[in-house]
């Protein structure tokens, strides 16, 4: 299946590519592997699926869309696997560069085979936030117990997980006792924000909490002495 869009992003591609040049061959492209997420917030397309690729350090960066006959059909698949806090992903290949435009070739399943009988399509899913920007996460060193199970099985990988925020007392510091946003994975505290980001998203967590629980993109990865870390997609906000 082919993205599209791809000229917009072709510094990320050449990233993921690491500069190479391939030629017109499938069996000679780059493989690479896709995460696709439902934008059903999308100001442009409300059935958009975004495609975005892993680098070869583990970060996850924006490369395209799915085609809109194809997007419609897969985002509600996919926005099911997210209710049960799962991200769709498939084998993906590169090709091109140099004097080309690089181009990205999906090794995609059909919808229905990508859930199982049990998931009911048509159900209602949780609004999770548009993922804009990347934000980080500190104190995940005291809950290393909760990110474990999302260790990733490769070093420099990284594992999607939906993540939610709440709110929490900050326990030591400069601003011992006052609030920070806190991030809850499967319920349990994996970390919280920053004091300079609480004061950023305080009051849009306070806001989007109105509408029922706060859910947002994230994901888990391993730096080394420093153990499981944790970033999340947030909106942009001003």
């Amino acid at each position: 299946m082919q993205v599209v869009g791809e000229s917009h992003y072709q510094p990320a591609l050449a990233l993921v590519a690491d500069g190479r040049v391939t030629g017109s061959n499938l069996k000679e492209a780059i493989p690479a592997e896709a995460l696709l997420v439902p934008e059903p917030h999308n100001p442009y397309d409300r059935r958009a699926v975004r495609v975005d690729l892993l680098t070869s350090f583990g970060r996850a960066v924006t490369v395209g869309y799915l085609a809109r006959p194809d997007a419609a059909r897969y985002q509600p698949v996919l926005l099911a696997l997210q209710h049960r806090g799962e991200i769709g992903s498939c084998p993906a290949r590169i090709m091109g560069g140099g004097d080309r435009y690089y181009g990205v070739h999906l090794h995609l399943a059909a919808p229905a085979s990508l859930l199982g009988p049990e998931t009911d399509v048509d159900a209602e899913p949780p609004r999770v936030l548009p993922a804009e920007r990347t934000v980080v996460v500190t104190r995940e060193e005291a809950h290393q117990d909760v990110l474990l199970p999302y260790q990733p099985k490769v070093p420099g990988d990284i594992v999607p997980v939906r993540l939610e925020l709440g709110f929490c007392e900050i326990s030591k510091g400069t601003y011992r006792g006052e609030q920070a946003v806190e991030v809850r994975l499967d319920g349990r505290r994996c970390g919280e924000l920053t004091y300079a980001m609480t004061g950023r998203y305080a009051r849009w967590v306070k806001q989007w909490a109105m509408d029922g629980p706060v859910l947002c993109e994230g994901y888990v990865r391993h730096e080394g002495q420093r153990g499981l870390q944790v970033e999340l997609r947030l909106p942009e906000v001003s």
